[in-house]
């Protein structure tokens, strides 16, 4: 069995780390793992990132590992399509990251963080339009459904959605530019968990757009206001507008 296939536990690692590598606070590097035969991915699925890791052991954490910020991912997604002036692929950003010379290539983290390259492109591009209405939505925190649906149609422009119709279930229809101009079903909920409460189909929307989202095993694309207006909130902080 290969070693990408191989099913690792913590304790193996642990054991292995102890038995083969140095003691101290010298952080723990990708050379070392591969020598110890130990894939990185492992290690992200594990703890969360060779720098959780190290944490874990009480190690020092590489200047070369610290974890990137989903605001930095996002800027750097703005930077390479303003590079390129298109959306960009994932073989943009491993060839930006090389132009660049970024020790290593976001891609994956971008992936994991957002889902895709085109969905976090989408999020970037959206939240950076709505820098100018930061000061609007800086003291906004909707207690209910009806006010989550008010806020949403603040920042709606922005992210390219445009109304179709509305429904009682789901509650709306849009087409949504920015994303191949997707025709989508929308249903609006507080919390997204919510919407079992509400019994509601899941086959029946395309996209759940909630304040907060605490249903973590949700089948389909949730679009969390609460942490888009934090990244607006954040790329406004270091951004001329």
């Amino acid at each position: 069995m290969g070693l990408w296939r191989r099913k690792w536990t913590k304790e193996e690692i642990l054991v292995l780390i102890s038995k083969k590598l140095p003691k101290g606070v010298k952080p723990i590097t990708v050379k070392d793992l591969k020598e110890l035969g130990i894939p990185y991915n492992v290690i992200r699925e594990l703890w969360g990132g060779l720098n959780d890791l190290n944490k874990f052991l009480g190690r020092e954490v590489s200047k070369f590992h610290r974890r990137l910020t989903d605001i930095e991912l996002l800027k750097f997604l703005l930077e390479i399509s303003k590079d390129i002036k298109r959306t960009p692929k994932q073989k943009d950003i491993i060839e930006y990251s090389k132009k660049t010379r970024l020790k290593y290539s976001p891609l994956s983290t971008i992936k994991r963080r957002f889902g895709s390259v085109e969905k976090a492109h989408w999020l970037a591009i959206g939240c950076n339009r709505c820098i100018k209405k930061v000061k609007e939505l800086q003291n906004i925190v909707p207690s209910n459904e009806e006010e989550l649906k008010a806020l949403f149609w603040k920042i709606a422009d922005e992210f390219g959605f445009e109304l179709v119709e509305t429904r009682k279930f789901p509650d709306a229809i849009f087409i949504l530019h920015g994303k191949r101009y997707k025709m989508c079903k929308v249903e609006f909920e507080y919390k997204s968990e919510d919407f079992i409460k509400h019994r509601h189909d899941p086959q029946q929307i395309d996209m759940l757009i909630c304040w907060e989202h605490n249903w973590k095993e949700c089948p389909v694309e949730v679009f969390e206001l609460k942490k888009i207006i934090e990244y607006i909130r954040e790329m406004a902080k270091t951004t001329q507008y």
